[in-house]
């Protein structure tokens, strides 16, 4: 590559990164707990420092993957804010979801969800329906497609390597289908965790428990449509452990079970 564009592409992520971070962390704001800052303010000091390595080393590789894990949760959210932020404050654009729909066109067609590259993709485009309208004639069938796969990871261990290293576990629905909630396993160098969030009817997404370390027993069921049960061990070290969440009208309970 030459020299200049390669300097161009790494400033580019550097600035994606970083813009990425304060988004995060824009969001975080409001929802954290004050007990909770302290490791939300480490866990991004630590990225901010990996990031400038990989930028020091000119690894553009380290650096696009890194934008690939610190970006998949908005991603997996359908967050059009998202991307029209990174926009407005870096000026650059930044192609979160790819060619998409041709990819869901695949899928649809297979009548199969292949590896969990693909689950990824069909819990993403489900999200852009709610907030588009586009393509709303194919959500039961991506659905009822998620469901099948699901199940069958459950049964079976995949080796399949997933599309970054957020490998999401579940969903959930309320039982009257208005919120749901996710669980996925942050299998990231800097700080592996199992994080479980909150979906809001209009796709806000709020983390309601997170505990370091991956392959932890967690265990998650809706209880009513307000209140959601969450299952853990006594030795899980718990990073974030809320006790409601609220947006707009919304109120969201949680309980605990420790075993």
């Amino acid at each position: 590559m030459n020299p200049d564009k390669n300097q161009s592409e790494l400033d580019r992520y550097r600035d994606i990164i970083f813009t990425t971070i304060d988004y995060t962390i824009e969001k975080e704001s409001a929802l954290l707990k004050p007990e909770e800052i302290n490791y939300s303010e480490n866990f991004h000091r630590l990225w901010r420092e990996h990031v400038e390595e990989q930028y020091r080393t000119n690894a553009l590789d380290k650096l696009k993957k890194s934008l690939d894990n610190l970006s998949v949760i908005y991603k997996m959210t359908g967050d059009l804010d998202y991307v029209n932020f990174i926009k407005e404050k870096t000026g650059h654009d930044f192609d979160l979801f790819g060619n998409i729909y041709e990819r869901i066109d695949k899928i649809i067609a297979r009548k199969r969800i292949a590896n969990r590259k693909e689950r990824l993709d069909v819990a993403t485009i489900l999200q852009l329906y709610r907030k588009t309208s586009i393509g709303q004639e194919n959500a039961p069938l991506l659905i009822n497609l998620q469901n099948a796969f699901t199940d069958s990871q459950r049964k079976i261990k995949s080796a399949e390597e997933a599309f970054s290293n957020i490998y999401h576990l579940l969903e959930i629905n309320s039982p009257d289908n208005k919120r749901y909630v996710t669980m996925y396993e942050s299998r990231i160098e800097v700080y592996p965790s199992t994080c479980v969030n909150i979906h809001f009817e209009d796709g806000l997404l709020s983390s309601l428990y997170a505990a370091e370390g991956i392959n932890l027993t967690v265990k998650i069921f809706w209880k009513d449509n307000s209140t959601v049960v969450i299952e853990t061990q006594k030795d899980n070290t718990a990073i974030i452990k809320q006790s409601r969440s609220q947006h707009l009208d919304d109120m969201i309970n949680v309980e605990y079970i420790e075993k």
